[in-house]
């Protein structure tokens, strides 16, 4: 039973791991999407 548990929470853990780091990455390249539309806009207006 303890080692169930156990491993549970280490595979609960990755699955977290691996959700921040896809989050983080989705994060990411949305920013960089956003600034290379508001880096155009910057040049058409000026």
């Amino acid at each position: 039973m303890a080692s169930n548990y156990s491993m549970y929470v280490a595979l609960s853990h990755d699955l977290m791991a691996k959700m921040k780091l896809t989050l983080h990455h989705h994060y990411i390249i949305l920013v960089q999407k956003n600034s290379d539309t508001h880096n155009v806009s910057n040049c058409f207006e000026s």
